[in-house]
Formats: C-alpha cells, sequence, structure tokens
C-alpha cells in the first residue's frame, strides 16, 4: 500500500460525532452559563473600616503626658536617679567586693530607666574604686620608701614608674572584682568586629569574642587595662616631651640669628639668604630645587671628567631613577653658617652636641681628592666666601658671636689640626 501523507488530515465518517454522554455534559455547561450571565452584578463595594493608627512615642520627650503636659513624677524620678549615682556606684561596687570575697551572689540594686543615668553610675563605679586603690597603692609605698631609707625611689624617672606602677595596679584590682569586667566587648573587641575580614589584624587572645565566658571576658578586659593604660600615659609624656622640643626648637629659630656687623655683611646676608617656605607645598617645591641645583653640579663635574660624554653620567642624563639620585646639599649660608656653629659648639651656645652643617658639595669634595693642588683650590674658594661675607655674627637670648670670636676659633681649630698632622 502506498504511503499517503494526508493521512493524518483526513476526516472519516462518522469521527465528529460526540458520545451521548459528551452530549449531556456539553448541554449542561451551556445552561449554567446562560444562568450566570441573567444574574444582575452588584455594583456594591465594601469598605474595610480604617483603624486609627497607634500612637508613637518616637522623638517624644520622655517628661510629657499623653495629653502633652508635664509628666512632674517622671522628671522627679529621673532626678533622683542622678542624684544617687555616686552611692549607688560605690554599693555595686562594694557588691562585688562581698561576692568576690566571701564567694555569695547577693543581687545589686536595680538599675535605671535613664541609661544616661545608668552609665554615669557603671563609670562611677570603676573610676571611684581604681581612684582609691591608686592612692592607697602611692600611699604604702611612699610609707615603705620612708620606712627603709631608700633615696633612689625619690628621683623624677623612679617617681614616674612608681605612678605608673601604681595606677596599672588599682586598676587590675579593681577589675578583677568588678562584675562589669565580665560583660560587653572590649575595645579591642568593638574593633575587631568593626574591622573587615582581611585586616583584622587584631589577635583573638586579647579582643573579646562572642562565644567567650566571663572568665576569658574579665581576663582580655584586664589584659586590655595594662596595654592600654601603659600606652596612654607614656603618650601622653612623650607628646608633652615633644611638645616642649618643638617649642624650644622655635624659640631658638626665632631668637637666634644672624646679624651684620657691617654694610658689606648685610648686604652679603640679603643676598644669601634662603627661601622661606610657608606651606608644605612650597617646603617640598624648595626641597627640590636645592636637588636639581645639586645635581646640575654633579653633571657639570662629570661632564669636565668625561667631555665626550660616550656613558651615561649622573646630572646630565634622565636614566637614574629616584634612588640613585640622591644628594648631599650645602647647608644653608655654607662656610660662613659652620663657623657660627662652630664658635656656638665651643663655648655651649645654646648647643649641648652639635655639629656644624655642610660647606663643600659632593662634587667640590670629588675635584679636591681627584689630583694634588685642588684642595688649596677649593679652601681657597671657602676662605674667599669668608672674606666676601665680612663681620657676620650671631645674637641670641643672653649671648652673642661676634666676627672676633669666629676668627678665634677658626684659628685655634687650626693650629690644632696643624699640631695633629
Amino acid at each position: 500500500m502506498e504511503y499517503d501523507p494526508l493521512e493524518s488530515f483526513r476526516v472519516d465518517e462518522g469521527e465528529l460525532e460526540l458520545t451521548e454522554e459528551a452530549a449531556n455534559q456539553a448541554v449542561a455547561n451551556e445552561a449554567q452559563a446562560v444562568t450566570q450571565t441573567q444574574l444582575p452584578a452588584s455594583t456594591e463595594v465594601t469598605q474595610t473600616p480604617e483603624e486609627p493608627p497607634a500612637p508613637t512615642t518616637e522623638g517624644a520627650s520622655p517628661f510629657r503626658t499623653e495629653d502633652g503636659g508635664v509628666d512632674l513624677d517622671a522628671m522627679r524620678k529621673t532626678g533622683g536617679e542622678f542624684d544617687r549615682i555616686a552611692v549607688d556606684s560605690v554599693l555595686d561596687f562594694g557588691t562585688d567586693l562581698v561576692n568576690f570575697v566571701f564567694r555569695t551572689d547577693i543581687p545589686k540594686r536595680p538599675k535605671y530607666e535613664n541609661e544616661i543615668a545608668q552609665t554615669g553610675r557603671d563609670l562611677a563605679a570603676l573610676l571611684l574604686p581604681t581612684g582609691i586603690a591608686t592612692k592607697g597603692i602611692k600611699a604604702l609605698t611612699a610609707a615603705g620608701k620612708a620606712r627603709a631609707g631608700w633615696t633612689i625611689g625619690n628621683t623624677p624617672f623612679m617617681r614616674f614608674l612608681g605612678d605608673r606602677a601604681a595606677e596599672v595596679g588599682g586598676s587590675l584590682a579593681v577589675g578583677s572584682i568588678s562584675e562589669q569586667y565580665e560583660e560587653g566587648d572590649n575595645l579591642l573587641g568593638m574593633a575587631k568586629k568593626a574591622l573587615p575580614p582581611q585586616y583584622d589584624f587584631i589577635p583573638d587572645s586579647l579582643a573579646t569574642l562572642d562565644g567567650d565566658s566571663p572568665d576569658d571576658k574579665r581576663r582580655k578586659n584586664l589584659f586590655q587595662d595594662i596595654g592600654l593604660g601603659t600606652v596612654q600615659v607614656l603618650a601622653g609624656s612623650m607628646w608633652k616631651m615633644g611638645a616642649a622640643m618643638l617649642g624650644e626648637v622655635g624659640a631658638q629659630v626665632q631668637t637666634n640669628r644672624l646679624v651684620g656687623n657691617s654694610k658689606a655683611a648685610r648686604k652679603w646676608l640679603e643676598t644669601n639668604k634662603p627661601a622661606v617656605a610657608n606651606t608644605v607645598e612650597e617646603s617640598v617645591e624648595l626641597g627640590m630645587v636645592r636637588l636639581d641645583e645639586a645635581l646640575d653640579e654633579v653633571g657639570q663635574y662629570n661632564m669636565y671628567k668625561s667631555p665626550q660624554i660616550d656613558q651615561p653620567m649622573k646630572g646630565v642624563h634622565d636614566m637614574y631613577d629616584y634612588t640613585e639620585t640622591g644628594v648631599r646639599t650645602v647647608d644653608d649660608f655654607g662656610i660662613v653658617g659652620a663657623s657660627v656653629d662652630q664658635s656656638r659648639i665651643t663655648r655651649n651656645l645654646d648647643s649641648v652636641d652639635g655639629r656644624i652643617g655642610s660647606v663643600i658639595s659632593e662634587p667640590a669634595i670629588k675635584y679636591g681628592l681627584s689630583g694634588e693642588g685642588n684642595v688649596d683650590d677649593v679652601v681657597l674658594g671657602l676662605a674667599r666666601q669668608l672674606n666676601e661675607a665680612g663681620d657676620i655674627g650671631m645674637e641670641g637670648k643672653g649671648w652673642k658671636i661676634s666676627w672676633m670670636t669666629r676668627s678665634m676659633t677658626l684659628l685655634t681649630l687650626q693650629l690644632t689640626c696643624l699640631i695633629h698632622v
């Protein structure tokens, strides 16, 4: 039999007739649809009654009643909590002390409703006993030194160490007793939680963790008191010392100044006066300018040594990086400033262990060492600078250096060198 591709689309006789059951179901569906279309549509809209919004207390004053009046009872209660901070803080620590000594579990007074007052109460329960313990340790130490006649303990350094030890000891004593050291996170723990995981450098042995037991939290809080307490005191002392040193240096810069005692000397000072930077940017720019000038001098000397330029030269070619272009520049006022420095060092004028500045550039040093007689050229050049400067001295607080003093100092230095040679 041949294949007919239209066979699947051909309809045989009687193929599309419905069965009796299907015909009855179709009639029932049609009757139900007619019934639904005859029913009138309801146009009524049912509205759900809206409940009034609940009154919110966000941003409301705790001293106001619901009708907006002043709640005097709340004000009296809060004021009473602030008044009892000192007494309740002492009772809190006393309760902790009794529980620590006798291993009991006596409850403390209820916490305040005002969070600020409760925070002050918690802080006072730590600070007041710590201050009392510190003073007690210092008093015992003083009594022991007086009884033993230990004079070395009266030196400023030993008193400083003793005071710091008393402060740390008082803090440790209170921390070993207070219940607050078993709760919450210490500063390192809060910092550890705030830092991203990739920057977490705080060890778990020092920072409090969520799964720590009360004993672990107390131990870590005590370690924090030892470390941060000592660092805080030392940082404060270092800050005071640094501020005093900077103030002294600033005062000397303002008072110690070069003066010209003749017209030629004043003209020389005005001509050779270094530029003053008023901002950080200007200071950096001036440093770069001086470095460029020093590199130019290095390049001139290298070209003097090798005029054919057949090799890379420092100060001439730009193939050197910043680690290879460092040059020791000549200090301000050169040999004139160095002669003043030498006079100040010799006579201890606002100088304890000073050093003279740089007076010879790096190319000049290389030139002086490159051949016989070159040193004389360098020395004569420095002598010419001293002669051109003339009568230049310096005035400080209670002292003065004149040209004669500088000359005598240089002469003494030269004679010393000749004797040792």
